[in-house]
């Protein structure tokens, strides 16, 4: 084999499945999502505006995802993180300007560390997963015009985790690393990686043509990566699926009561009730005739599981909602393809308003309800605003 052939193969060689699909369509190429760790990075442009649409994002998905990554979170020292039920919550504290930060989400049930290593010109946190896994969340500034001293800070990083066997950097890079892009940042970056056994698992744009959101990955593990068709924020949602043999917890399945109202016609014709009529005790008689009753519609009731498509991790998150935000995601495709269309765009960012409008309203209107019920038990309406009032402001 020559060397051209051996380049030939490098470069075809692929760490990670790729796609670009819509979140709804997400579950229909994992399928058991339960056999992955599901790590999702996305440029949020505000933990406190934008954390109820992620919320809706992870509803389009049909999952949970395990690690949740955060990048431009523009946090403020005088507003606490928000909180996710079921996460633990945790940000960056080295920052560079007012609109950079990291905030990651750890599901609760997950065994990790989580540490802030000293990074130049870039906001970091290194996630460990015993025994072999280290995901290194970064968020770097494009103001930075030079990336030697970034590189020099993640080469440092990368050597200290040299042991594991998967590393994954995950965030906003704002270096393009699109196919043909060839500038020396790119370069240099990618090179750097390599030497460590980090590859790219996707290129797709994630933002006005440019790959500037990435998962590199180092792995044996089989991996799925996926830029996703959603209009959050101005960059597109990456998710990565790294199959992952930690024992999962025992989970109850999302079903419904089906009920065959024909079944108990025909049950209730085939019943004997004349012994009934001849009773001389009415209690007994009236108990007779509901354990009939009772016991035609148990005969005639069977429990199916929910689809994945109409699952919903919230109250507030209606199908409405979802239809909405399906369809916004649709519009905002049909823009990328079209953006001289200025009927299209105009239509897009109204309905895109509309969306939006509708999300906090429905959200507010759950917790108004919620608050009412729970009006006469101080206890449980300190309970209610504990969940629902995490610190996240409207925008």
């Amino acid at each position: 084999m020559d060397n051209n052939q051996i380049f030939e193969e490098v470069d075809e060689f692929k760490v990670a499945h790729s796609f670009e699909c819509f979140p709804s369509d997400c579950a229909a190429i994992i399928r058991n999502s339960r056999a992955y760790l599901k790590v999702i990075t996305q440029n949020i442009r505000s933990i406190y505006k934008n954390l109820d649409s992620l919320t809706v994002l992870q509803s389009t998905l049909n999952f949970e995802c395990d690690i949740l990554i955060l990048t431009e979170s523009r946090l403020s020292e005088d507003k606490l993180l928000p909180q996710l039920p079921s996460y633990n919550v945790h940000s960056t504290t080295k920052h560079i300007n007012q609109n950079d930060g990291v905030v990651v989400y750890c599901k609760s049930n997950i065994s990790y560390s989580i540490d802030e290593p000293a990074f130049l010109d870039a906001n970091c946190l290194v996630i460990k997963i015993p025994p072999h896994t280290a995901i290194i969340a970064i968020y770097r500034p494009p103001c930075f015009r030079t990336i030697s001293r970034f590189l020099d800070s993640l080469e440092t990083v990368l050597g200290s985790l040299s042991s594991k066997t998967n590393i994954v950097i995950m965030g906003d890079i704002n270096i393009d690393i699109k196919n043909g892009n060839n500038d020396t940042m790119s370069t240099d970056y990618l090179n750097l990686t390599a030497e460590h056994g980090l590859l790219p698992a996707n290129n797709f744009p994630t933002r006005y043509g440019n790959c500037l959101d990435h998962v590199l990955l180092k792995t044996k593990s089989q991996a799925l990566s996926f830029v996703l068709q959603n209009a959050l924020t101005d960059h597109f949602p990456v998710l990565l699926c790294l199959s992952y043999k930690a024992p999962c917890a025992n989970s109850r399945k999302a079903v419904f009561k089906s009920i065959d109202y024909k079944n108990i016609t025909v049950l209730l014709k085939e019943s004997n009730i004349s012994n009934i009529l001849l009773m001389n005790d009415t209690n007994e008689a009236a108990d007779s005739l509901i354990n009939i009753l009772m016991n035609s519609i148990q005969l005639s009731t069977t429990l199916r599981p929910i689809p994945s498509s109409q699952r919903v991790s919230k109250p507030w998150i209606t199908q409405g909602l979802l239809r909405c935000i399906r369809h916004r995601d649709n519009m905002h495709l049909k823009v990328k393809k079209q953006p001289n269309d200025q009927i299209l765009v105009k239509s897009y960012r109204r309905y895109r308003h509309f969306c939006n409008g509708l999300l906090k309203k429905l959200k507010i209107s759950y917790e108004r309800s919620e608050l009412e019920k729970a009006s006469r038990s101080t206890k449980q309406t300190w309970k209610i605003f504990c969940i629902t009032k995490h610190g996240c402001e409207g925008g």
